[in-house]
């Protein structure tokens, strides 16, 4: 890396680490203080609160990198700007592009860093922040706001909330259907445990037959079915929640969720997709600062990034979601906006590019 590289590296780390730093613990004091009061009734020790708050930073973090990328690209132009290093650079045949990727190599070691934290932390601590059961994780052992659904094989299974990690299912309701996806049986109890071998013990069950309109109760059912308590437990987590390994299990369809197949390949393709994100806001915010004169100062450029970058979002997600819905193909609903936003950064170098070249046609003529 040559000394103008290393420069501008360390101009946008040091900017970026300070962004990051100071919107995570505004983000963690506010999520700590909506939340104080179930923490400290959870355990009534001031160590939970500590926990809490180690626990949540992974995820905090993960959102907020791609922002504080963007933040960081800014507070860096900026910089250059006021000290006019941007036009010195340009004077010395340093191009926007040039500026751009020699900003890569560090930038990339951050989206690394944070598809690792996406994958590894933030499962893990959404896991036990699940198991603890505080402020908006749900307890397993909980009510659940909504019921669960699980499709395996031709059986659909729905239950209120389950406990002992997937071995106890509250108020299951279990719907055998033929191989046409006709319901043929019906399966309602107050209870249901996992015994052996995808054995599964109903209590106080009531079977009802479709064909003769028939009903049994029964206090003890015991009933083959196809479904372990950790498949239990990784298909109750949402897809958020889920490593990148068991999200992929998920979009293969081996066990369906209350959403379809097309929701989790959404879902996958978005979580492979989303780190790159911090790379292409780089790429398209450095050709702006270029759009913008030392006149105008920097508060039109921070006004046009943060503009762009929160158009491109709000896009990305209504393109996600629709994808999500099954209004449009997974691929394309995830890596339309990306691709869209890397032909506006591809247009905005070309047209300096451009503007370059004529400039120096200009000039030509004008000496000869």
């Amino acid at each position: 890396m040559t000394i103008i590289g290393r420069y501008l590296a360390y101009l946008w780390l040091t900017r970026f680490i300070f962004v990051l730093a100071g919107i995570t613990a505004i983000a963690l004091l506010m999520d700590f203080f909506s939340n104080v009061d179930e923490i400290l009734e959870s355990e009534n020790d001031m160590r939970s609160a500590f926990r809490y708050a180690l626990l949540r930073l992974p995820i905090i973090v993960d959102k907020m990198i791609p922002f504080s990328v963007l933040l960081g690209t800014l507070l860096t132009l900026s910089r250059l700007i006021r000290h006019n290093e941007l036009t010195i650079l340009s004077s010395v045949g340093v191009s926007r592009a040039q500026i751009a990727f020699k900003l890569v190599p560090v930038v990339l070691l951050v989206v690394t860093a944070n598809f690792f934290i996406k994958n590894e932390f933030v499962p893990m601590t959404s896991q036990i922040l699940h198991e603890w059961g505080v402020a908006d994780y749900g307890d397993a052992g909980s009510q659940s706001k909504s019921a669960i659904w699980i499709r395996q094989a031709n059986n659909v299974l729905r239950f209120n909330s389950m406990e002992r990690n997937g071995r106890r299912l509250s108020k299951p309701t279990l719907f055998i259907r033929d191989q046409k996806g006709n319901l043929i049986r019906r399966i309602d109890a107050d209870e249901a445990t996992y015994k052996e071998k995808d054995i599964w013990i109903f209590r106080n069950a009531e079977v009802s037959s479709i064909a003769n309109k028939g009903r049994t109760k029964t206090p003890v059912l015991s009933w083959k079915l196809p479904l372990t308590p950790e498949m239990v437990t990784k298909a109750s987590r949402t897809e958020a929640d889920l490593p990148l390994g068991q999200l992929w299990e998920q979009s293969k369809n081996e066990v369906s969720v209350n959403r379809p197949r097309y929701f989790y390949q959404a879902a996958l393709n978005q979580r492979i997709a989303e780190p790159l994100i911090s790379l292409l806001l780089l790429l398209l915010v450095v050709p702006l600062s270029y759009q913008i004169s030392r006149s105008q100062g920097t508060a039109m450029m921070f006004v046009a990034g943060v503009s762009l970058g929160f158009l491109y979002y709000v896009f990305d997600a209504l393109v996600l979601t629709m994808g999500q819905a099954g209004l449009l193909p997974p691929l394309f609903a995830v890596w339309l906006p990306k691709l869209l936003l890397a032909i506006i950064a591809i247009i905005l170098y070309l047209q300096h590019e451009l503007l370059k070249i004529r400039n120096s046609v200009v000039i030509k003529k004008v000496r000869t």
